[in-house]
């Protein structure tokens, strides 16, 4: 599967050695803009299969959000920007967070800046779309 040279640096960076199973069905569906549903356990590579596909379609010189990742917890948020962050490091990718418990104007102004991609709670994602 082609990947870009900044891609395979953070994997390297990271200690990826290998596509986990998961990794090695879904990405190439994900590249093709295939939807698909996966359920696997924790820890199996769900998180970087997706993350890598989309990081591979976003265009930095575009300034505004060109992904959004919907998650249930601002826990589960946290730790999914931060592997987006990691992979998209070499493609000087932004991500912020959207989710309860933060203050909201800053999150706000934070989004009015450069940002590619943005990872939110149903709930504080809600509270914006209403503000606006």
């Amino acid at each position: 599967m082609k990947m870009s040279v900044e891609i395979k640096k953070a994997m390297e960076v990271l200690g990826y050695e290998q596509f986990t199973k998961v990794q090695e069905e879904v990405l190439p569906l994900l590249m093709e803009n295939k939807n698909v549903i996966v359920k696997s356990k924790t820890g199996s590579g769900k998180t970087a299969a997706f993350a890598i596909a989309m990081l591979e379609k976003i265009d930095w010189d575009k300034k505004y959000p060109q992904a959004l990742v919907l998650t249930c917890t601002r826990e589960l948020a946290m730790q999914i920007k931060e592997e987006i962050a990691l992979l998209g490091k070499y493609k000087k990718v932004k991500v912020q967070s959207v989710i309860g418990k933060e203050n909201i104007e800053n999150q706000k102004a934070l989004l009015k800046q450069q940002c590619h991609v943005v990872v939110a709670t149903p709930g504080r994602l809600l509270d914006l779309i209403k503000q606006d």
